[in-house]
């Protein structure tokens, strides 16, 4: 469903030339790849607490857009359309602010729907040898 998602948000970003097309490639696209990274994190660490990979993913995604104030321009060809999309090229506090508000939705969602099994905070007992 990510996947499909990004194919989309993609698409749209590419092909979508009417309005609004600014605040959906930048700041509806900054939520859905926050929103992304979640899932893949999710999928690798399904026992984590939702808050704890939203924490991480938002740490992880302040560091790119903090880089991209001086260091990812000077290392990389942000000319060529996939780095700049890729690595972006330009800090913006609005990054973050869609970065916080794709994973704060996305981890309310997650924690509403979130069990975690009895199975794994049950006290574990000695064995007897």
């Amino acid at each position: 469903m990510i996947v499909a998602a990004l194919a989309l948000l993609g698409c749209l970003g590419i092909f979508y030339h009417a309005p609004a097309r600014s605040f959906l490639r930048n700041t509806v696209g900054d939520a859905v790849v926050v929103v992304a990274l979640y899932g893949a994190l999710r999928a690798v660490w399904p026992r984590g607490r939702p808050v704890a990979a939203a924490g991480a993913v938002f740490l992880l995604a302040c560091t790119v857009e903090a880089l991209q104030s001086h260091v990812i321009p000077s290392l990389v060809d942000t000319s060529r359309p996939l780095v700049a999309a890729t690595l972006g090229s330009t800090f913006d506090w609005g990054d973050l602010a869609a970065y916080f508000v794709g994973l704060a939705l996305c981890a309310a969602a997650d924690s509403f729907w979130w069990r975690p099994s009895e199975q794994a905070h049950a006290p574990r007992l000695p064995r007897d040898s």
